[in-house]
C-alpha cells in the first residue's frame, strides 16, 4: 500500500526546480559543470568547484550508492 508523505516538503526555487520535477518522475539528477567537468549533488546556480554558471543536468544511472 502506498504511503502518503505527511511532513513538509522542501521549498522549490528557480535553481532547484529541474531537480524536484525530475524527482516527481522518479529520476535523480546531478549537476555537471561544463567548464571543469566536475559533478555536484547539491543543486546550486553555480559550480562549487570553479564558480562557473555553465551547468547541465545529468540523470543518474541508478547504479551507485547514496550515502547520507
Amino acid at each position: 500500500m502506498p504511503t502518503t508523505w505527511k511532513k513538509s516538503l522542501p521549498s522549490v526555487s528557480g535553481e532547484t526546480k529541474n531537480f524536484w520535477d525530475a524527482a516527481l518522475r522518479g529520476k535523480y539528477l546531478l549537476q555537471k559543470c561544463k567548464k571543469c567537468n566536475k559533478f555536484q549533488t547539491h543543486y546550486r546556480a553555480f559550480c562549487c568547484h570553479c564558480w562557473s554558471h555553465d551547468l547541465q543536468d545529468i540523470e543518474a544511472s541508478g547504479g551507485g550508492k547514496v550515502w547520507t
